[in-house]
């Protein structure tokens, strides 16, 4: 989510994460932090960077995170989502380290004084937070990431008291299905 250059970017971050792990370092894409993107992602990826390089006048011209733009870009459409441009141009990263990750990513556990100074530190507005944090209306996140605040013995005040006695455990926000959708902002509102 925050690169290494202070930018709230996953696509950043997957395109620093496609250089693997060896024994004397651990990419980025092995963060504990970074777990949940899917490996079959970072395949395709990968196949897909192999097939536009094997073409001879495009070899090293098209990027990984460019790729990975469009591909999101057309995975929104599929799903329902709007249609938008991609500026192209990206460039992938030459390093990739595990350590760079600690501390650029907002935990679940933040509130919004904590969430607001993250981003602040990274040149970006509360406004800018909430889109960005809207933006991600497809994945999943593990449930060891949030089963703190719905599995304790205390609910958090925060939840929606309907919601936080009876979770669903395969599907943690009940109003939004395998579509793109706009109910992030309503969610919120409602606690759940």
């Amino acid at each position: 989510m925050f690169g290494r250059m202070g930018c709230f970017n996953l696509l950043l971050v997957w395109s620093l994460s496609l250089i693997a792990s060896i024994a004397s370092n651990k990419a980025e894409k092995d963060h504990p932090d970074n777990l949940s993107l899917a490996g079959d992602g970072f395949d395709t990826v990968i196949k897909a960077k192999a097939a536009v390089d094997a073409v001879p006048h495009c070899k090293n011209k098209v990027s990984c995170a460019d790729i990975l733009a469009l591909a999101t870009r057309d995975v929104i459409g599929l799903v329902g989502g709007p249609s938008y441009s991609v500026e192209l141009g990206r460039l992938d990263g030459l390093t990739s380290t595990s350590t760079s990750v600690d501390g650029k990513l907002p935990k679940p556990t933040f509130n919004l004084n904590q969430l607001t100074s993250m981003f602040a530190s990274n040149g970006l507005s509360q406004a800018d937070m909430v889109a960005l944090s809207g933006a991600h209306t497809l994945g999943f996140s593990h449930c060891n990431q949030f089963s703190n605040q719905i599995y304790s013995n205390t609910v958090d005040p925060m939840l929606n008291k309907t919601y936080a006695t009876h979770p669903a455990p395969t599907n943690v926000s009940p109003k939004c299905g395998p579509r793109h959708s706009h109910q992030h902002g309503p969610n919120l509102a409602q606690g759940v």
